[in-house]
This record gives structure tokens, sequence and C-alpha cells, in this order.
């Protein structure tokens, strides 16, 4: 669980927004069960996008990163938080 929530915690820094949201907790808890995380990209403006780009920032291997640690089969995380 330590990496899965790393994973969550590293999606939060860089969107400022929790991945999963709903006034209704037991709908997050199937989310975080049943769902895949979301696009990094669609939690950023055009603007915000070109400006991530022009530092030589790459979301979608951000994005693996956090898919990995988010993985729903923890034998498919990283094996620790120091591999991550």
């Amino acid at each position: 669980t330590d990496i899965y929530s790393m994973g969550i915690l590293f999606f939060e820094m860089l969107t400022c927004s929790l991945p999963f949201e709903s006034l209704d907790k037991e709908k997050v808890k199937q989310m975080h069960l049943n769902s895949e995380i979301p696009d990094l990209a669609t939690r950023f403006t055009k603007d915000d996008l070109k400006k991530i780009r022009k530092e030589g920032i790459v979301l979608d291997d951000l994005q693996a990163i956090i898919r990995r640690a988010c993985e729903k089969d923890k034998t498919k995380r990283y094996s620790s938080c120091k591999e991550m």
C-alpha cells in the first residue's frame, strides 16, 4: 500500500487534485479498486501543457511511473519506493 499511496501522492503533487473524487466515499473506494488512474494531461490547461513541454518534462514518463505505482495487481507495482 505504501507504493500505491506514493503514486497517488505523486499524482496529487503534479496536478493539485486527487485522481478520484466524489462526495460518496464508497464510490471513491470503488474507483481506487477498479478504475485506472486518469491521464495527467487531462488535469492541465493547454497553456500549462505548453509550458510543461517547453521545460522538457515528458508527462507520458511521469504517467507511466504513477500507473505502475498504482497497479491494481500489487505484484506489478514497484517492489520498493527506492525502485520507484
